[in-house]
């Protein structure tokens, strides 16, 4: 989504790369130099996740419910840190950025503030993640993105590989993939699928964003085809729909034998 129309709020310059930051009513927006949005938040209500494709990588939360320990690599606007303090005040969160410029901009502008479960370390998450062993994140989310697309070497076969080793037995990868490279976008693929056991890829609507879920284990289909219900008390929780998650995951990713047995359960169930 390119720039829009807006206050000017501050501006810097950091090894070349250009940042902006605009408020537009109340939403204050978070742009780089290639002048696409990298981030967004609403002032009035700063813990809801605003951007789409975000929405799509919490699809994460259908799998694993109660996160206890959540890795975020990309920190942007910090969406994820301020949903995960809010939702989940517990839980230990593990946020990495390889701008200082990011970090410090996120922390005065977009209401990041010191929290005793929450640590920032100004690294590139592949190094971070080389000196990190048995962490066991539940859920890990990858949304690092520059002003040229996919950071890469976090996008690689050797960071994917630290990534499964530091994921709990049922835990979740959350991917934020850019499908306008489509060679780059296969290359994930097959290096996700040489990863991991499981992978399944949710297209975001109106936006070239794929969201991929990765795990070493099974998917469990029962937690995403949760009952209507179910997804309505998760949609009131979080602010955003569930139920169309769901759709989105079972229409991109059920063979046709799941999908001609889930259009047949009601009638079983009479």
């Amino acid at each position: 989504m390119r720039k829009n129309n807006g206050l000017p709020v501050h501006k810097s310059c950091e090894n070349d790369q250009f940042l902006e930051i605009r408020d537009n009513g109340d939403h204050r927006s978070l742009y780089f130099d290639s002048g696409y949005l990298q981030g967004q938040m609403s002032l009035s209500a700063p813990e809801n996740l605003v951007i789409s494709y975000t929405w799509y990588m919490l699809t994460a939360l259908l799998l694993f419910p109660e996160p206890q320990k959540i890795l975020v690599l990309g920190i942007g606007a910090g969406s994820f840190i301020r949903f995960f303090l809010h939702h989940f005040p517990n839980c230990v969160i593990d946020a990495v950025d390889n701008s200082a410029t990011v970090i410090s901009t996120a922390e005065k502008f977009f209401f990041i503030s010191q929290a005793q479960n929450l640590s920032i370390f100004c690294n590139d998450g592949y190094r971070f993640l080389k000196k990190t062993h048995g962490n066991n994140y539940d859920i890990i989310l990858v949304d690092a993105f520059d002003a040229r697309g996919m950071a890469p070497t976090i996008y690689d076969a050797p960071c994917l590989a630290r990534m499964a080793e530091n994921l709990s037995p049922k835990g979740i990868i959350s991917c934020n993939l850019w499908s306008s490279n489509t060679a780059r976008l296969r290359q994930i693929k097959r290096l996700l699928a040489n990863q991991f056991q499981s992978n399944i890829y949710l297209p975001v609507p109106d936006r070239a964003n794929i969201v991929g879920l990765s795990m070493s284990s099974e998917i469990p289909w029962p937690n995403i085809c949760r009952k209507k219900e179910e997804l309505r008390i998760y949609t009131r929780k979080y602010g955003f729909n569930f139920a169309k998650l769901s759709q989105v995951a079972k229409q991109n990713n059920f063979t046709f034998a799941q999908k001609l047995a889930s259009a047949l359960k009601p009638f079983h169930r009479k």
